[in-house]
């Protein structure tokens, strides 16, 4: 969870708040009744780089990324993010910063969650034999971490948790088949498209954009849908693939990219919209396509330069305008003293 190293970051330079205001926890908490988990981590992402760190947050925040989960391995990756940014918290509690009680609240919440979706963890029957050893390890680390703190009907949910896992057989790995069975180019191009996907998937996941991540799922069940020739299935989805695609928003699918730019237009609005009163002068043009061309050496042209350059025309063009209505107003005198001599 890259959140957890935000949150940390918070923590350690002393920018943090541990009790969210009632204002700012109330729609977090309507995305948690409505189970929008995606939503829920981008929100909440948010909350922590303003530094409300609160441990309601995090505990909403670690389920999600459980309940969102599409990769065996990654169940371990997660609990171990959430005990550590866990035990950062908790010291802030001997410290008397955050109270025992909203620690056992919260953990009581993520515990009976927990148990309460376990039969949503479709992935865990594909789990290695080393990554299940992992995660119950994690797990049992993240009940000696808890113990002391909880309450036996929390423990209890808990413990049903471990049970479970403990419950799953581990993935069998398949012999490989022989080569002469398959069709050489069919099997490089399924690989070719498997390494891509995983490439991209991995991408997404660093990023954060868990949009982006369920897109690239459904294009894959896409893939296999026509792979097995199930026509109208593969049409169904074909056609929400199209909705999403014509519609496609960068904005929603790398929030956490956007941000810094949406950011830094809205504090430099006044300043970069005096600058935008040039936009029809030639210059600029020129300009656009020496962007265009290398953006790079852009960046790091002279300002000054060509802001002399803009106003120097611009004053020109006024000198030229004043003179114009000067000729043009000694001209209007020129003809009113004509049509009086005629009528006198």
């Amino acid at each position: 969870m890259r959140e957890a190293t935000l949150l940390q970051g918070k923590i350690v330079s002393g920018e943090a708040v541990y009790r969210a205001f009632t204002e700012d926890f109330e729609p977090i908490y309507e995305l948690v009744a409505k189970e929008d988990y995606t939503l829920l981590i981008d929100k909440i992402t948010l909350e922590f780089d303003k530094g409300i760190v609160d441990i309601r947050y995090l505990c909403y925040l670690f389920f999600a990324h459980w309940f969102l989960n599409q990769a065996s391995e990654n169940y371990r990756v997660y609990l171990k993010a959430f005990s550590e940014s866990l035990e950062s918290l908790l010291a802030k509690c001997d410290e008397g910063e955050i109270k025992h009680s909203h620690i056992l609240s919260a953990l009581n919440w993520l515990h009976k969650q927990l148990f309460q979706h376990i039969d949503y963890t479709k992935t865990a029957i594909s789990l290695l034999a080393e990554d299940k050893n992992e995660l119950i390890e994690a797990l049992m680390s993240y009940k000696s971490l808890v113990m002391e703190l909880m309450t036996e009907e929390s423990l209890s949910a808990l413990d049903r948790v471990i049970d479970h896992w403990k419950s799953v057989p581990p993935k069998k790995v398949s012999p490989e088949k022989d080569s002469s069975q398959e069709d050489k180019s069919t099997k490089r191009e399924t690989a070719d498209k498997t390494n891509n996907s995983t490439a991209l998937s991995h991408s997404a996941e660093a990023l954060g954009n868990h949009k982006w991540q369920k897109l690239l799922e459904n294009l894959k069940r896409y893939n296999q849908l026509i792979s097995s020739e199930k026509w109208l299935l593969a049409a169904i989805i074909q056609i929400k693939l199209d909705e999403e695609i014509a519609n496609f928003n960068p904005v929603e699918y790398f929030p956490h990219i956007f941000y810094d730019y949406l950011q830094a237009n809205a504090r430099s609005y006044h300043k970069i919209n005096d600058q935008q009163v040039n936009a029809n002068h030639p210059l600029w043009k020129l300009m656009e396509r020496m962007y265009e061309a290398d953006a790079g050496t852009f960046i790091h042209e002279e300002q000054a330069f060509f802001t002399s350059m803009m106003q120097q025309s611009a004053h020109s063009s006024s000198s030229n305008q004043e003179g114009y209505s000067n000729q043009t107003n000694g001209y209007d005198n020129y003809n009113d003293e004509y049509q009086q001599n005629d009528y006198e």
